[in-house]
This record gives structure tokens, sequence and C-alpha cells, in this order.
């Protein structure tokens, strides 16, 4: 990542064409040069290229290897002595217990020392029901485990993959040398992948097809090119050059800039912005930045408090929105349900003339895919399909899997579902994040860098306090399909505070756990050689405009947008708009806002007896910056309720998702089940989202930004005392509360506070339920008596203070001024009535640590 000019933080880490694939092995580490550089950043200045080949080209990296459509089984055991994790694996599926047809339907396990698991991938294994090709990661889910290094890739394949001819093995005679070939780059001309910093490439292991699967077909012909970005002579990087380009070359080579910019951040998905479906590129077509070499240049702080950077030139590289013609050719080969293949011994296995589907495609016998043209949020694997590959349109029935093992002659696609919202009209939410000042208590904890997710008819209530913040929870039934519009509105920057540094957050994804979707372009992330699956920041979007202006005034050729969905091409002068619905936004900090699009599928989970499950709840958050901002916020869940279900509000009985943008929509609800005939009694549905870590301060206290929300507010020597838990704490000396932590005035080392955190690893901050706490220290507190130490505060006096009573709402407790306040909890509260069917649902956004749930009198 030598020349990388976009890479700023968290974002880029998971992307293989910013640095290569997981754990590859090369011949000169990048950090030879620099073992002894310090967090003062001595002995740092060994930087810059230096890897020259991949190692151990049959295994080169921590990528695992299958086609679409191969059964694959995960063994997961944890050989480590204490620490809890979890398991989690993108855009795949699995039972807890593959022999029990009613088991739990995951995409995550928690896993404690000692214990081990098997996911048998379901739903054909590779590729799932939508039959998608990628990279899918695979990572603990708790992110300090996840940054320091817990995730590697399953990269599926769509076309055959024979391996990477090697240097060393070309020729008419074996390599020369003993042991050449574990160190031998690929051959001129092979196909191999590109790489930011190894000019030769690196290897593609050779993928042996499974017995009796037909193969995958030939590729389209690729190769690797060197890079000499600014004409020194001197390559900086390897691209990838498509040679047949009305053919697939298979996944990653039709990524838009895998021949361009490698060693840059991705593109987003065509069609990501698309501005027929709702999509809006902020003045900023779809396009890629060329590196350092190439002219860019930026203005980097890497200090203890400070990992900003701001680009000032950027020479830009712009793609077609609706796709390149390499991405075409690749839509248009994933749009045939099946190919005509042969199995590994030569037996032909074409597709079988008895196999049409209802829209006349055949969908057996050969290699299959996905079978649908690409439409906006699922350019290349449509998820809103039957079993069978038709496109499942509303009011008319679609096949699915009934949960029995089929039986020669027998198609076990008995599950027939008709959907309300279907492929041509799915159901659609439009929501944005944004920043705000949460106030977590009755005390008046407050965090003022909160940032959230609400419906866009719900962003200027929120902002102006007359909504209260609640963790965004929509809803599905199953066989929904929904289009997801995203919008970003957070500050570039999360301004240094009391808990983490000053860090880049230019991108927020939406990434969703369990229904179908388009695994490269709908992630919600940047994994692999995927796409660039978010939405910039407004403040990046203008950074990047201004990097590209400058870069045009100055440039003998100056680079124009090309003509696309919604652009007219031409134009080399750009500028930020504002967004059709949310306008420039306050001081126009909202100019260059973007809306991108995904498309997801809630598809049905039954057992033999064709009861469906549906697929319970789902977790979605941001995958870009989470060691920064979940813990402050930015989650959410989607709810699957029973098929044909209508939703109101539980207390008041509104109506839910009969606005335009999707609302309203609550954390309480009453699902009202008559329209299914398997699950005919309501129920009332309360969703619950805990987390830990979030950060907070005392009433009237504000660090990172000021109460306008975007005034930068920097952390004295002494803000911490107002913060809640901060980071750097150590515990007491001596015999006056040995159990207790207290919080130095000084860092590490002895330098002043504040003492940030660039990943939260010292379990700062507080607990919260939806957004709020009550802790139960604060309700048997008395701020006017004297405590031990002789100052005010501390344990009140008779039942006030009675640990006993803490929960009892009957007494009264004290605000931060000694006032009376009602007792009830101010976390969330449940009213049904002695008859109802009560259905509570519990999510937890972890830090670090697992909570398990208990319910008393249930």
């Amino acid at each position: 990542m030598h020349d990388c000019l976009d890479c700023a933080y968290e974002e880029f880490f998971l992307a293989a064409s910013t640095v290569g694939d997981v754990g590859m092995l090369v011949d000169v580490p990048a950090n030879v040069g620099l073992e002894a550089c310090d967090p003062a950043l001595n002995n740092c200045a060994a930087v810059g290229p230096k890897a020259n080949v991949a190692l151990y080209p049959d295994d080169p990296s921590n990528v695992h290897h299958s086609y679409t459509n191969d059964a694959v089984k995960f063994r997961n055991l944890h050989a480590g002595p204490k620490e809890q994790h979890i398991f989690h694996l993108h855009n795949h599926q699995w039972l807890f217990n593959a022999n029990d047809d009613n088991s739990n339907y995951l995409d995550a396990q928690g896993i404690g020392p000692g214990s081990g698991y098997t996911y048998e991938i379901n739903f054909g294994g590779s590729g799932n029901r939508n039959k998608t090709s990628g990279d899918a990661i695979f990572h603990c889910h708790f992110y300090p485990h996840f940054a320091m290094g817990m995730w590697e890739m399953w990269r599926v394949h769509d076309v055959l993959e024979t391996g990477t001819e090697l240097a060393a093995s070309g020729g008419a005679g074996f390599h020369a040398a003993p042991f050449e070939l574990g160190a031998s780059p690929p051959a001129a001309g092979a196909r191999a992948l590109p790489d930011g910093e190894i000019l030769a490439g690196t290897p593609i292991p050779a993928l042996v097809p499974l017995p009796g699967k037909p193969l995958a077909p030939l590729p389209g012909r690729v190769q690797v090119v060197q890079k000499d970005a600014n004409g020194d002579g001197i390559p900086e990087s390897s691209q990838a050059q498509v040679i047949d380009r009305n053919q697939n070359p298979g996944y990653p080579f039709w990524i838009a800039g895998i021949e361009d910019t490698v060693g840059q951040r991705s593109a987003t998905p065509p069609l990501d912005m698309d501005p027929t479906a709702g999509g809006v590129d902020g003045g900023l077509p779809r396009h890629t930045l060329d590196g350092y070499a190439a002219g860019g240049a930026s203005i980097d702080t890497q200090n203890r408090l400070d990992f900003s950077k701001v680009i000032t030139a950027a020479k830009p590289v712009f793609y077609p929105e609706d796709g390149t013609d390499v991405e075409k050719a690749a839509m248009a080969f994933h749009a045939e349900r099946c190919h005509d293949s042969a199995l590994a011994d030569g037996t032909p296995a074409n597709c079988d003339p008895a196999s049409a589907n209802d829209s006349g495609k055949l969908s057996r016998g050969g290699f299959v895919t996905n079978g649908q043209p690409s439409i906006a949020g699922a350019p290349y694997n449509e998820p809103c399909i039957d079993d069978e590959g038709d496109l499942f349109l509303t009011g008319q029935s679609g096949d699915f899997f009934d949960g029995v093992l089929p039986q020669p002659g027998f198609e076990s696609l008995t599950t027939v579902g008709t959907p309300e919202f279907g492929a041509d009209a799915p159901r659609v939410y439009k929501a944005a994040v944004i920043q705000t000042d949460v106030v977590l208590n009755k005390t008046g904890y407050h965090f003022p860098q909160q940032r959230i997710i609400v419906l866009n008819e719900d962003v200027a209530p929120t902002l102006d306090k007359t909504r209260p913040p609640e963790p965004f929870v929509i809803r599905l039934n199953t066989f929904d399909c929904a289009t997801y519009q995203h919008t970003n509105l957070v500050p570039e920057v999360y301004e240094l505070d009391d808990y983490q540094v000053r860090t880049p957050t230019d991108i927020i994804g939406q990434h969703i756990h369990l229904p179908k979707w388009d695994l490269t372009a709908a992630d919600g992330s940047a994994n692999g050689w995927n796409y660039e699956d978010g939405t910039l920041s407004p403040g990046m979007v203008r950074e990047r405009i201004e990097a590209i202006n400058h870069f045009n005034e100055t440039a003998p050729t100056p680079v124009a947008t090309i003509p696309t969905l919604g652009e007219v091409g031409g134009r080399t002068h750009l500028e930020p708009e504002a967004h059709p619905f949310f306008g420039a936004g306050p001081d126009g900090t909202w100019l260059g806002a973007r809306t991108t699009i995904q498309r997801w599928f809630a598809d049905p989970v039954v057992n033999v007896q064709g009861v469906d499950r549906g697929l319970g709840i789902i977790f979605t958050h941001d995958h870009f910056g989470p060691s920064t901002h979940q813990q402050v916020g930015l989650y959410a869940t989607v709810l699957i309720e029973p098929a044909r279900s209508d939703w109101v509000h539980n207390e008041t009985g509104v109506p839910l998702y009969t606005r335009d943008d999707g609302g309203p929509t609550s954390w309480q609800v009453a699902i009202l089940t008559e329209g299914n005939p398997n699950d005919p009694v309501p129920f009332r549905e309360f969703y619950f989202e805990f987390a830990d870590f979030q950060h907070a301060y005392q009433p009237g206290a504000f660090a990172g930004v000021g109460p306008d929300g975007h005034t930068p507010v920097p952390p004295t020597a002494n803000s911490f005392r107002d913060s809640i838990n901060p980071s750097v704490k150590v515990e007491n000396q001596g015999n006056l509360y040995p159990d207790l932590f207290h919080y130095p005035p000084v860092c590490p080392g002895g330098v002043p506070r504040p003492c940030p955190e660039a990943i939260s690893l010292s379990d700062p901050g507080m607990l919260v339920v939806n957004y709020r706490a009550e802790p139960q220290g604060l309700r048997v507190y008395d701020p006017n008596k004297l405590g031990p130490d002789g100052k005010p505060g501390t344990q009140a006096d008779g039942l006030a203070g009675d640990l006993a009573y803490a929960m009892v709402s009957q007494l009264f407790e004290r605000d931060a001024k000694g006032d009376l306040i009602d007792g009830d909890p101010l976390t969330a509260g449940v009213q049904p009535i002695q008859v109802d069917r009560a259905i509570p649902e519990l999510n937890t956004v972890l830090g670090n640590t697992p909570y398990p749930p208990l319910n008393l009198g249930l």
C-alpha cells in the first residue's frame, strides 16, 4: 500500500486491492526495517515497497477456495486458553445442528476454549441460494479481536481455475533449483492476481473440481502487466489486463479498477447509485482514485492523538454507473441459469432439457449460476429468486426447498410462497446515518458524537430532539424482497475525545447478516477483491471533488467524466450537489451526500413438515469503521416476521410501513398474523439491543464536538474527569477500596491526558439498552451525603440506598441535583397484558464480552 492515496484508517484493512490477499506470505515482509519503530514514531522511516514475490504459490495466503455450487463444511476448533470468540461468516449460513431440521439457522457462533463446531453450509454450499461468487470473509465478531487479525477469506469462483503458471516451471524442462517452485513469481503473461507492490503479481492456486460436479466454465484470458504511473521507468504496481473483453474473465477480474488502480481502494458496485432507482452520487460519479505516483497528494497526521488524512490532489478514473464492458460480460454470464459443462473425467454435463423453470431457462444438469439480469443493488446475483431460479414476482408463487433430502425423481421443492413485495415491487426502506448528541439516562449522561441510523423522515425530528433516539429496527416478512437506500450524513472524521483518537470515518456501509444478497455488491463492506460497497460521507465527497479539481487544473490532460446513468460526461470540474431529499444540511455539511442501494431477500427456512421459522433476528451494521463507531450507536436490526403479517405500534396501534421511507418503525410492535394460516395467532414483539463500550460524558460536559454536533471541541488534560469510565485505569493501591479502579491524570509514559485509544481495548464507557442506561449505582446514590473520603456523594441511607430495593419503582430516586424523580427505569419498559402472546427479541452488540440474558418470572 506504499502508493495508496485514499487509504486512511480502518476502511481499507480488508481490501485485497490495497494490501493484497489476507495473510499472504512474502519474501520481504512489510515490517522489515521497522522493528524498532515506537509509538512516538521514532525509527519508522523504512517504509515503501519491499515484497518481490509471494511464497508457497499452492497456498500463498489465508484465502480458501471453492466453486459456486460446491458443498462446503467448516470445522472450527478453539485451541486457546482464555478468550471467548464469535465466528461469523458472510453471505452463507448453516444449521446449529445439521441433524435437526428445527435447529437455529446461523451465520455466527460463539465459541469458547476447548470447544469445536461443524458448520455445514446450507442450500448447496458455495454461493448460497442465489449462486453468488466473490469473497466471503469470516472473522471474530468481537472487533478488537478482528482488528488484531482474527479473519480469513473464502473465495467462491465462477470460472475454472487451473492455477497460475510459475516462472520456475516454464519451458520444456523441470525447475532448475531445489524448492524453486516455493518462491517463484508467476510466469510472464500468466493468469495471476495483480498487486499494489509485487510487480509480477501473485499466484492463483489450482482448484481441483469436486468429483461428480460439473466443471465451471473456462474464463476469458487475463494477464498481469506492470504499471509505471509517473513515467520514471520504475513500475510501482501490477495491474490486470483482460484480453477477451466479451467473455467472463472470472472473479475478481470483472471488478472495475482491477485493470487501472490496484494498490488503491476499489470502486463502488455498478448500479449502486443508479439515479433511476433512488441512488445519488452527490456530484461525484462512480470512480477510483489513482495513487501518489500518478500525481496524488495528501496531508497526513499520525501521532498518539490524531490519525487524520486529507487528500489534496487526486487523479480520478471514472467508470460507467451501469458497468464497464467487462462487468457487463460478467453480468451476462451470471444472467444465464445453466451452462453446459463436463465432469472432471470428461463425461458431458449439459443442461437438462427437462429442467426448464417457469421462465423457460434450464436450471439443472450443467454449471448453475444465478439466472437473472442485473438490477440496482444486485448487478450479478439477484437474491429475489426461488430455488428454480425464477424471479420471485409479487402475487406469483415460487418453489422453494421443503426441508426433505431430495430423492431420485423427487424435486423437494414443495414449499410454495407468494410474496406481497416481490422482485418487481420490493419493500423499500430509505434510511440515513446521522451524528447527534444522545442523552443516555435520567442523570444526563450523554455522548455528543453518537452515530445512529434513522429513516429519512425521522432525521429532522431526531436532530431537533422531538423524537427520542432508539436503535434502528425495521421488519420484513418471510418472502419479502427489499431494497435498502442508504444515505450517509455523518462527518468524515470522528473528533478526538477522551476515548478515541481523531479518526477518519470517510465511508459507512450497511452489512447485513442472514438474508440473501449479491456478495460482491451488497455486502456493505470492502472484503477481498469485492467492490467497496459503502456510502462516502458528504465531507469526503467534497474533499475528493476538490482534490480532483486541483489535479485537473494542473494536469496536461485533465480527466473528464464519462457518459453514464445520470451523467452527460465531459466534465473536468466537479461541484458537490445538495441531496434531493435532505438538501445542503446545516451550514452546508450535507453537500455531496450520497445514497447507495442494496437488495435483500428474506427467504424461507422450513422443517420437514414445511413450517417456516423465518430468519429471525438479523444484525446489520457498518463494516468500514466498526472499531470506531459501533460502540457509539452505529448498529441496527432487521426482524423477520411470519409471511403476510401486518404490523402496528404496540401502544398506539398506528400501522407501520405506511410512509414513503418505510416508516414509521419501532422497537415495540404488535404482529398481526391473520393472513398466515401457519401462524394465525398475533403477538407483541419487544426488541432490546444491548451494547457495551458506550462512551458518555457528564451533563453539560462536551468533548469531541460541541452542542451543535459538528464544531470540534478538543479534550483537555482534565476533561476525562467528566467522562464515564474513560480509557487508562489502574487498580487502587492500599486498603481503601482495593477492588476499585482509579483514573490517573496522566497516560502511560507520563504524558498528560487525554489518553485516547486507536481501538477500544480497555473496556471503556458504559452499558446501554436501546441507547438508555439505568445504573444501579445511581439509583442508590445520594449526591449530598458525605462519603468516606469526606466529599459529597455516596450511597444513600435507609431503603433509598439498600441494593435489595434498587430495582423497586415505588421508591423514588434522586437526580444529580438531589431532586426526587420517578423510580421507573429510563430503559425500555414493555406493556403486554396477561393474555398476550409476547416475544422479546434480544441482540447484543459486543465490544469484547458475551452477555447471557436472564428473564425472571418468564
